[in-house]
């Protein structure tokens, strides 16, 4: 395997190192605490030392060839650029550690009764939207309507989902309400219960859409017609924020300003603004040289020879959350008995011959040559990124032409040497 390690969305962020340190005190995801961790040869994190600027402005650039949706409502976002433009406003409610699991410590806590098959959600004291209302349970529990309810528009519901008790009859128009989701102590109080029809091991896993992550402002949101959602000016022009920061701005498609949020229950942001502004893959590496950005989203892997030299700056990822794999078409999917049948005739069919197709890859060379060493071969179906669950003492199909053969000779396939 290469040293260098691919990057969440094949995406590579690029952070300025010059001229003092810049501060977002709210992190989202996993808020595990690193000191400047390292995916090979790729630091996760980057701790500038200098002084803080005072009441900085952070630039940022955001790299694409079109224009951002601006979904700022997480319940619909589809796409890791709404989630960059959502992320200064507080857009994860959990905390979770490296295998992303979720652990106590973040806007809301978490704890799994096996025994009823229920979670209960409960949010941390002081949280406040950005317009001074508090959130509240109501605010945990509307973020299941707006996913379940087909009239939202979202595209995210998911078995896991089906999983709590009621969503399917409320997807399905035939309830109202959710039943399996009940407040503790009231619609205005700090907690929500969720009961599961049936328990997975993926309950106490962020990522997972069994919970939604995110908490909606049902007081800002309650008389906005479902049809009317997405397009409304609460979720594209300005959304609420119980996060560091809160949107002041929207050039449609194209930048977000942001402000301190004076009702944020952290310690005060170090910036005073942070302006994010879209930046063609072309023009990214002129921009960054030209020190236009202290901080750039989403450059292509492709850039990377470009812009890996370039002085002040430094280059952080994370290993990916997902794997991408070759599949053999072995038969058809049978629909009544909700299976895979391998019923195709096809020399396929023998696993021997696929391992020795695995084997037969220099998938390490491929990955050096044409991705710049920015991924890596999968050795599981979970990927690396899932520390507590992949096992690293599994190969997977390093490239081992003597293996391939060995295995097709095995199996009885006979070397045709007109074909060399």
């Amino acid at each position: 395997m290469g040293k260098k390690k691919g990057y969440t969305i094949g995406a590579i962020a690029i952070i300025a190192v010059a001229g003092g340190a810049y501060a977002i005190s709210h992190h989202t995801s996993n808020n595990t605490q690193v000191a400047d961790a390292q995916v090979g040869d790729f630091k996760l994190a980057y701790t500038n030392h200098a002084k803080p600027l005072k009441d900085g402005t952070l630039n940022v650039g955001l790299t694409l060839d079109q224009p951002f949706t601006g979904m700022f409502a997480q319940e619909l976002a589809t796409s890791t650029t709404d989630t960059i433009l959502a992320e200064p406003l507080g857009n994860d409610i959990f905390k979770s550690d490296d295998s992303f699991k979720i652990v106590d410590g973040g806007a809301a806590n978490f704890k799994l009764d096996k025994a009823t098959k229920t979670a209960t959600i409960t949010l941390r004291k002081g949280l406040t939207w950005s317009d001074g209302h508090p959130v509240v349970a109501k605010d945990l529990e509307f973020p299941y309507e707006i996913v379940g309810n087909p009239a939202y528009g979202g595209t995210t519901y998911a078995d896991a989902t089906a999983n709590i008790k009621g969503m399917d009859a409320f997807h399905t128009g035939k309830a109202k309400t959710i039943s399996g989701i009940t407040y503790p102590d009231g619609q205005n109080g700090q907690a929500i219960k969720i009961q599961f029809t049936k328990l997975t091991p993926s309950l106490t896993q962020i990522g997972s859409g069994n919970y939604m992550q995110t908490v909606a402002p049902y007081h800002y949101y309650k008389n906005i017609k479902p049809a009317d959602f997405s397009g409304s000016k609460q979720v594209r022009q300005a959304p609420l924020s119980w996060g560091p920061f809160k949107v002041t701005k929207v050039v449609a498609g194209q930048a977000v300003e942001y402000a301190r949020n004076p009702y944020y229950y952290g310690a005060k942001p170090k910036l005073a603004k942070i302006n994010l502004q879209v930046v063609s893959t072309t023009s990214i590496a002129a921009a960054l040289k030209a020190k236009k950005f202290a901080v750039a989203y989403l450059v292509p892997g492709n850039a990377y020879p470009t812009i890996k030299n370039l002085a002040d700056f430094v280059q952080t990822g994370q290993s990916a959350l997902q794997i991408s794999a070759t599949y053999f078409n072995l038969g058809h999917f049978d629909q009544q008995k909700d299976r895979n049948i391998q019923d195709r005739k096809t020399p396929l069919q023998n696993k021997a011959l696929r391992a020795a197709m695995g084997y037969a890859l220099n998938t390490d060379q491929v990955n050096k040559k044409f991705n710049h060493g920015l991924q890596t071969r999968a050795n599981t179906m979970i990927p690396t990124a899932f520390e507590g669950y992949n096992d690293k003492a599994v190969k997977g199909f390093p490239f081992d032409v003597k293996k391939a053969d060995s295995l097709l000779d095995a199996a009885g396939f006979k070397w045709d040497a007109k074909h060399e």
